[in-house]
């Protein structure tokens, strides 16, 4: 049980649903503007977003999700792999410097984790459809956000590039999902509204990032245990625009995830 603690830990898991509302909310996003507001201009007396239409999107962005929770998962053990020297020193508690996880098996474990991701964004299920299908777009931006992952691991010590680098993942999750909703319709990305949520949370989690970064400094210590609450908080930044966009099931899916993930971080520090 150690053990799998120790890889818990390393792969920061009670954030995970953070991820999962992100994926919600880049699909949501682009199904509101390609399906929903094109029924509605037709039909104003349409039904509001019901269950059925969230059970739609998580049935087929299931693999979606599937792929950027590995993702994350490998990011954050290739961030400890990464950093263990300086963990030995600043947080020697954390799994590799206090041996519950040898070094070379965390750089293995993440890069076998980023590999499984990608592969999972191979293949798309379209709204409705049974049959999985290659959807290039998808797999094109995820092999970007792969190369970004690794890029923040290895260089995120020079302070401006993983102050960047981190939001950028974010905003890329947001961003996949929504090009995943092209596989069964057509609209334009160039949208204000998809546009809008990507650079959302790409800005709320720049906050969160320049945050995180000061709990290293010595008068900051204080500070710590508000970052792992303040990354549930994306959650609910996901839960406010399915609000506004109306989307309910969707809002209380997006909270849920963030309430489970402040729940989570109980037993597994989000930092």
């Amino acid at each position: 049980m150690s053990a799998i603690r120790a890889w818990l830990e390393l792969g920061r898991v009670s954030n995970l649903p953070t991820v999962w509302s992100n994926v919600l909310h880049g699909m949501a996003v682009a199904f509101f503007v390609a399906v929903v507001l094109p029924v509605r201009e037709q039909y104003p007396d349409a039904p509001p977003i019901a269950g059925r239409d969230l059970m739609t999107l998580l049935n087929s962005g299931f693999m979606l999700m599937i792929a950027m929770s590995l993702m994350y998962l490998g990011g954050m053990v290739l961030n400890d792999a990464c950093d263990a020297e300086v963990d030995a020193k600043e947080r020697p508690t954390r799994p590799i410097p206090s041996g519950r996880v040898p070094r070379a098996s965390a750089f293995m474990g993440g890069v076998g984790l980023l590999a499984a991701g990608w592969a999972c964004t191979l293949v798309y299920r379209p709204f409705g459809e049974a049959v999985p299908i290659f959807e290039p777009p998808v797999a094109r931006w995820s092999a970007f956000l792969v190369l970004v992952i690794v890029a923040y691991n290895l260089l995120h010590r020079w302070l401006f590039l993983g102050v960047v680098l981190m939001p950028v993942c974010r905003g890329l999750v947001v961003w996949i999902a929504a090009l995943a909703v092209s596989a069964g319709i057509e609209f334009d990305y160039g949208e204000p509204r998809v546009l809008g949520s990507v650079v959302a949370v790409t800005c709320y989690t720049l906050i969160v990032t320049l945050i995180a970064w000061g709990e290293a400094l010595p008068n900051m210590k204080k500070i710590a245990p508000w970052v792992g609450v303040l990354i549930a908080g994306l959650a609910f930044l996901d839960a406010g625009f399915m609000l506004l966009m109306g989307m309910w099931p969707m809002a209380m899916f997006c909270a849920g995830c963030g309430g489970l993930s402040l729940v989570g971080q109980r037993w597994i520090a989000g930092s």
